[in-house]
């Protein structure tokens, strides 16, 4: 049975309230407030229910379907406040908007709104300056309903405390800031009293400022943790998604310029930068990046033959080492053995003409003109641009075919619910590549089971025939220290501390860079392993066996088609090992190359203009664009 149970100020209980028949069992309440006349507000998936100070229900303020909830807060006057995001008719952003309980409906809505990331700490009542604290999972502001005006009272790094942990928020009545938190990896739980004091009675320490577009859980946990133990740094973010509070077509295009902006600026440069959402190779040329070689030559716990020669020689421009990954993964295209035999690596001409060869063949699963044109150009950009030069070959022979290749998928995919998984369209031969995505050595399994004859990694095509496996860092794990940093010595001793630390944490996924991390992970990926209790003794079953804990398991494709893992053996581990070996780099495609280019090629894509006259505009644009940022 569901019900509500109202508790006074001193902790003892009023009263139940049964919700039986109110709350149906498919229904999950994911919030709930009490206004000032004692009436309660309960948060359904796109509903709010209304009852009254009794319990009796007084009806729903509907939302529409697009409609996701985020929290419910009470205002200083009383009443309560919904903060919800709306999806609809092209929508976005975060709505705050009151509740007119008696009309059973939404009242007036307030501008400047950013949301919050949780319910509990996203709309939460402000004390005596603020009508809400807002924590939206990287900083806590106070919004104000009067002037509708969006603050930001401090970043939760700042205060050495990991926003993504942060479970509940509230303001004491001596204005301190109570902060719950819930550590995922451990389910340690803290409370944090915040409190305004004079700058300087805080002992001072050297700000090390770290660019990104979006923090990652990862890199945050691990900026907390090493500003706890550091006495002489202390380490922020620089986060360019942060400001925007309403998205547009131009929202990710607008912060990129700015951090781009920044970098090559001599006042606004931060100290280091996230390698991932940024053009390494563009700006490795204007030399942004800061060697890190003679930084590892003087350091006593890292060096360069700790990591994979092809991490080291990947991260490389000119013989600079910008970054080395904590974790990577690999991305590569898969056939049949037995159609294109076992050696990896082909050019474009040969993948059209494996296409043509098998007409009644899908070549690819669900591919669209802009999945398939971003895809292939996100790997195989650095073949018609060099940044180094400044010169572009967009009129080649070699793209032109790119073009003509992408112009037979459709722009946009017919989904069906009778569709068969892409294995089951392997078994059947009616597709011929699969795409795998791999950050562990289980990743190729399926691939190696349903392609007759075997599976080929083959790779994307590239222009000389090569592997073309692609590399990059998991969750934006890889950091570069700015040349024009101020605090050079402090950037190396964060980096340093973010790459001396073991790999399999819980925030960290895909291959370690590490040589010895790797080694231990193939050994616990291929070694059998069993549940044991708290005491270290293994757990055995009702009949007295050993449980395994990392073999078996298994995955299902739209209930129709389900494969068993086992544990990878070692010609699968020698598969991945060789792919490590030969993967590239593949720098984020630069966003205005690519508009230009779906933007000139979409009349060669409806039939209106040849392949010819469409590249001479790319070359010629995207050579100009070179040209203005060199």
């Amino acid at each position: 049975e569901a019900f509500l149970a109202v508790y006074d100020s001193q902790g003892q209980k009023v009263k139940d309230i049964s919700l039986t028949g109110i709350v149906s069992e498919e229904e999950y309440v994911s919030g709930m407030a009490v206004d000032g006349e004692g009436r309660f507000y309960l948060a359904l998936e796109n509903s709010i229910l209304l009852l009254d100070a009794e319990g009796g229900q007084k009806g729903k303020v509907e939302l529409n379907a697009d409609a996701w909830i985020s929290d419910l807060g009470v205002g200083k006057d009383g009443r309560v406040y919904l903060s919800y995001n709306d999806y609809s008719a092209g929508g976005s952003g975060f709505v705050l908007a009151a509740i007119d309980f008696d009309g059973k409906k939404l009242g007036d809505t307030y501008e400047n709104f950013r949301g919050g990331n949780s319910s509990g700490s996203g709309l939460v009542q402000g004390g005596e300056d603020y009508d809400f604290l807002v924590n939206d999972g990287s900083a806590l502001h106070g919004y104000r309903l009067d002037t509708q005006t969006d603050e930001v009272l401090f970043s939760w790094i700042d205060c050495n405390i990991n926003g993504n942990y942060v479970d509940r928020v509230g303001v004491m009545e001596d204005g301190r800031i109570a902060v719950m938190t819930r550590d995922w990896s451990t389910d340690e739980r803290e409370l944090a009293l915040l409190s305004k004091v004079d700058a300087s009675t805080v002992p001072e320490k050297q700000e090390v400022v770290i660019a990104t577009y979006s923090v990652s859980q990862e890199l945050e946990t691990q900026i907390v943790n090493f500003n706890k133990q550091s006495d002489l740094y202390h380490v922020t973010v620089k986060d360019y998604s942060s400001d925007i509070t309403e998205w547009t077509e131009t929202s990710h295009s607008d912060a990129m310029a700015a951090m781009n902006s920044d970098l090559v600026s001599s006042d606004n440069a931060p100290d280091m930068i996230v390698l991932s959402e940024i053009n390494v190779e563009q700006l490795a040329a204007k030399g942004v990046f800061e060697d890190l070689t003679p930084y590892l030559d003087k350091s006593s716990v890292l060096s360069k033959e700790d990591y994979l020669d092809n991490i080291i020689d990947s991260y490389t421009y000119s013989g600079v080492l910008v970054g080395i990954p904590f974790t990577f993964n690999l991305q590569t295209l898969v056939v049949s053995a037995k159609d294109l035999g076992e050696e990896p690596g082909w050019t474009l001409e040969e993948m059209i003409a494996y296409a043509k060869a098998n007409p009644d063949a899908q070549l690819m699963d669900y591919a669209t003109k802009s999945q398939v044109l971003n895809s292939f150009l996100c790997f195989g950009q650095d073949a018609y641009i060099d940044w180094t030069n400044g010169t572009c070959s967009f009129d080649s022979d070699e793209f032109k075919e790119l073009l003509e290749f992408v112009a037979q998928f459709p722009d946009e995919y017919d989904w069906s619910e009778d569709d068969l998984s892409a294995p089951e369209k392997i078994l059947n031969g009616d597709l011929l590549i699969d795409t795998a995505y791999i950050s562990e050595f289980e990743d190729i399994q399926v691939d190696c089971s349903v392609f007759e004859g075997g599976a080929n990694f083959i790779g994307y095509p590239t222009s000389d025939g090569s592997n073309g496996c692609r590399l990059s860092a998991s969750n934006g794990s890889a950091l570069a220290i700015v040349s024009t940093s101020d605090n050079k010595d402090g950037a190396w001793a964060f980096m340093e501390y973010y790459l001396n630390r073991k790999a399999g944490e819980m925030f960290s996924w895909g291959f370690p860079s590490r040589k010895s991390d790797l080694d231990r992970m193939i050994a616990e990926a291929t070694t059998v392993q069993y549940m044991t209790d708290e005491n270290g003794e293994q757990v055995l079953d009702e009949e007295g066996n050993p449980i395994e804990v990392n073999t078996g398991g298994s995955i299902s494709y739209n209930g129709s088609w389900e494969y068993e893992y086992h544990l990878p053996t070692e010609e699968e581990v020698g598969i991945i090992r060789s792919l490590m070996e030969n993967a590239k780099l593949a720098s984020d495609i630069d966003e205005t190359v690519l508009n230009i280019i779906t933007e000139e090629a979409e009349p060669f894509f409806q039939g209106q203009k040849s392949v010819d006259a469409v590249v001479d505009v790319i070359q010629s644009r995207i050579q100009l664009y070179i040209d203005e940022n060199q």
